[in-house]
């Protein structure tokens, strides 16, 4: 209820930028996914942890506002792959399957620079597959280098 509270002082104000900021609300759904694969992870799977996880997946399906370049049906499939990449994260298959483990290891660099490469070539499948490229390069040559250096050994 306090955040709430909070919420209404803040929008009410003028401060939406600081709402936006602290809450986050455009992410609740994602947020809302990772409680309820927690949930079925932890064993107490039931039927409202089964619908509260479809929902969060299918408000994907409206898209967001604030990204009109990206259609609702290109947002809803990320946001679903993403919901099954924390879903596998939980499995042991995540472990053994070279390829996630592989995307695990540059995800960092995946996360620095994705949104550079969107403002500059758009979002496009070609998009995402040069920011993989782009991180994978950066996991390789700077990444890792680095991690090396601080520790004491010779990159």
């Amino acid at each position: 209820m306090t955040g709430l509270r909070v919420a209404m002082i803040l929008t009410n104000h003028g401060h939406f930028w600081l709402f936006q900021l602290l809450l986050m609300p455009l992410f609740g759904n994602l947020f809302i996914a990772g409680m309820m694969l927690y949930r079925l992870h932890s064993g107490r799977k039931n039927q409202a942890t089964w619908i509260a996880l479809l929902a969060a997946g299918l408000y994907s399906s409206f898209g967001r506002p604030d990204w009109a370049t990206i259609t609702p049906t290109i947002y809803f499939c990320v946001n679903a792959a993403f919901i099954g990449a924390v879903y596998l994260a939980t499995t042991r298959l995540a472990l053994t399957n070279r390829a996630l483990v592989w995307l695990g290891a540059c995800s960092y660099s995946l996360y620095l620079l994705h949104d550079a490469v969107f403002m500059i070539a758009g979002h496009s499948l070609l998009a995402i597959a040069v920011a993989i490229m782009l991180a994978q390069f950066s996991r390789a040559y700077i990444e890792r280098p680095a991690q090396l250096w601080a520790r004491g050994k010779n990159a």
